[in-house]
């Protein structure tokens, strides 16, 4: 698993692509498109590709709860 400079709790605009609600509740196709943080000094950044990738690889579970977020199924 590699690691992240920044919590997830701090990601901001999350957007999510590919779900399929027939895959529901597993969503296994869904990942983040883009996303940002604010960083530490109040300062906004998109996220990199590599970020992504990361998130999307290693941290399924943190992307499922978005999906669960985006289509307000909480």
């Amino acid at each position: 698993m590699s690691k992240l400079s920044f919590n997830l709790e701090h990601l901001v605009n999350i957007n999510i692509e590919a779900v399929d609600t027939s895959d529901f509740p597993d969503f296994s196709k869904a990942y983040i498109d883009h996303a940002g943080i604010e960083t530490w000094d109040g300062e906004y950044r998109e996220l990199t590709e590599e970020e992504l990738d990361i998130i999307n690889s290693d941290y399924p579970d943190f992307v499922n709860a978005c999906v669960f977020e985006q289509i307000d199924v909480v």
